[in-house]
């Protein structure tokens, strides 16, 4: 917990449900540094104090007879690099 502090930080824990002691540290991370932000991907909530809660609907899958082609993506992938 050393570091935490009063710094200005923002921590990312994804799929925090799924580690058995998760909740329990990060409760123990946000009293360690009243600057720290936690932000926390899960199917269960904290129930922590000053939890938000934002439910992220699951993403469509695409339709096998309308994907683009290699060369499309390969393209989009170039302009992005």
């Amino acid at each position: 917990m050393a570091g935490v502090g009063d710094r200005g930080l923002l921590l990312v824990l994804e799929h925090l449900g799924q580690m058995r002691d998760g909740a329990p540290a990060a409760a123990a991370l946000l009293r360690a540094g009243p600057q720290l932000r936690l932000l926390a991907t899960g199917r269960v909530s904290l129930n922590g104090a000053g939890e938000r809660e934002l439910a992220v609907p699951p993403l469509d899958l695409p339709d096998p007879g309308e994907l683009p082609s290699l060369e499309r993506l390969a393209a989009h992938l170039e302009t992005r690099s």
